[in-house]
């Protein structure tokens, strides 16, 4: 790729399916993480953003864990930061990286307006770009 009119600015998150918040919340206390941030989906689906230095796990609560195909402890998806998601989607949908069919959303009840959209890897990897105009 050329010169891009966007750049990914390191590792957004790690997101991880839990099956119990509290108990989640408590572990990663111990070992020194704290809540960043918290979010109850209109879904149900609680997010919780635990963080420790740079490091930040996206803890994810579904409905119901049976439902998601997937054990609680698996880990969901690699998220990337970038700047300039529009432009990020465009360039790599132009490069075959992103199928047309691939939307960005906007979460207007998460960190102010974050934007993103999740893709696939080569190996069937789920990955995330994410913009977002307040830090953790």
């Amino acid at each position: 790729m050329q010169q891009n009119d966007f750049a990914v600015c390191g590792l957004g998150h790690i997101g991880v399916f839990i099956s119990d918040i509290a108990v989640s919340c408590a572990f990663y206390q111990k070992l020194g993480f704290e809540i960043a941030a918290q979010y109850h989906r209109p879904n149900g689906v609680i997010l919780t953003f635990v963080k420790a230095g740079s490091c930040i796990l996206e803890l994810i609560r579904p409905v119901d864990p049976t439902l998601i195909g997937r054990p609680a402890g698996v880990v969901d998806h690699i998220c990337l930061s970038v700047q300039n998601i529009e432009a990020c989607t465009a360039a790599l949908r132009a490069s075959g990286v992103l199928p047309d069919d691939v939307q960005i959303s906007t979460l207007p009840d998460v960190l102010g307006g974050a934007k993103n959209v999740f893709f696939r890897g080569p190996d069937g990897e789920r990955l995330e770009l994410f913009e977002c105009p307040e830090t953790l």
